[in-house]
């Protein structure tokens, strides 16, 4: 014998599953981050004269791609990218950490947020822009600035998303994508 269900836990039990479905769905649409692996994105110090540094990262070049807005603090928890500098000179050197972005980039640098260990900034606000190295890269943006004594090493945790005030038709078919370089100089 089935025993049949009260109005109240009917509705109860109907938006139970409409919630379910609503969030498993949102879970796989939301964000898409890959690691892009090529020549494009070797990593090393922008000047061959420059002091000398060892740089490490957890995955080489970062792509953002089939990407929906998304606001800070959703951005702010996605996978970040880690990356690691030493000076291996004798003496204190100040660092540069640019973030250059590819020439085959499609979306606008204005529609995407970055933060380097929390600090939200946008490629739109950060004035703060130097040369890329190579010519496969169309703008580099300086997002950290910092001083290493002799031996220091300093690591840091680098995030990137299509802020929310972007729309779906903006970022969906869209790519970014780019590398962190380091360039580290002499203190005078």
């Amino acid at each position: 014998m089935v025993k049949k269900l009260s109005g109240k836990s009917a509705v109860i039990l109907g938006l139970f599953i409409v919630s379910l479905v609503m969030i498993i769905s949102m879970s796989f649409a939301w964000y898409i981050y890959e690691g892009e692996v090529g020549s494009s994105f070797n990593i090393g110090a922008t000047t061959s004269e420059g002091p000398k540094i060892t740089y490490t990262e957890n995955k080489s070049g970062i792509t953002l791609s089939k990407t929906y807005p998304m606001p800070d603090d959703i951005g702010l928890n996605t996978e970040p990218y880690i990356y690691t500098i030493r000076n291996d000179e004798d003496s204190p050197i100040k660092v540069k950490v640019l973030f250059e972005i590819m020439g085959s980039s499609t979306l606008e640098n204005s529609l995407v947020k970055y933060s380097v260990d929390n600090a939200v900034s946008s490629f739109g606000e950060n004035t703060e822009r130097e040369n890329p190295i190579r010519s496969e890269f169309k703008d580099a943006y300086v997002v950290e600035s910092f001083t290493l004594e002799a031996g220091e090493s300093k690591s840091s945790s680098f995030r990137l998303w299509v802020h929310e005030d972007a729309t779906v038709e903006n970022a969906l078919e869209k790519v970014f994508s780019g590398r962190i370089t380091a360039n580290p100089e002499y203190i005078e």
